[in-house]
């Protein structure tokens, strides 16, 4: 499922549900020699902002009372949709993370990893 501009307005919302989450956050402790990497919408002491929230959390006609995205995953998901499978998990994080102006987004883990395209992770045939 995936957000375009066009698809609803866009307003900042809070996040509620999510403030514990980033505080416990597992990434945090992820060991950088595992071959692992992973980023987040926020910091560990940080929410970070919903989209899409009430009024426009309508899905078939019907509030679901939630935010249907926060801010970097919607980011995250229309440059996925781009399709550009030779940018890099590094070139991917910056973009998100500069239109991303709400919270800090985070990288983890091991960051030796972000040189390799996105082709290596993502398909491109979902559409």
């Amino acid at each position: 499922f995936f957000f375009q501009a066009e698809d609803g307005i866009r307003d900042f919302c809070l996040s509620r549900g999510l403030g514990d989450v980033y505080k416990r956050q597992m990434f945090k402790h992820l060991p950088n020699n595992w071959r692992i990497y992973a980023t987040s919408a926020a910091s560990p002491d940080e929410s970070s902002w919903g989209y899409y929230c009430r009024p426009n959390d309508v899905v078939e006609g019907k509030h679901i009372g939630s935010c249907l995205g926060d801010h970097y995953s919607i980011n995250w998901m229309e440059d996925s949709d781009r399709g550009v499978l030779s940018e890099t998990l590094h070139e991917q994080f910056e973009i998100v993370k500069s239109k991303t102006l709400k919270s800090q987004v985070m990288e983890w883990g091991d960051l030796s990893v972000n040189p390799q395209p996105i082709g290596n992770f993502q398909a491109n045939n979902y559409k």
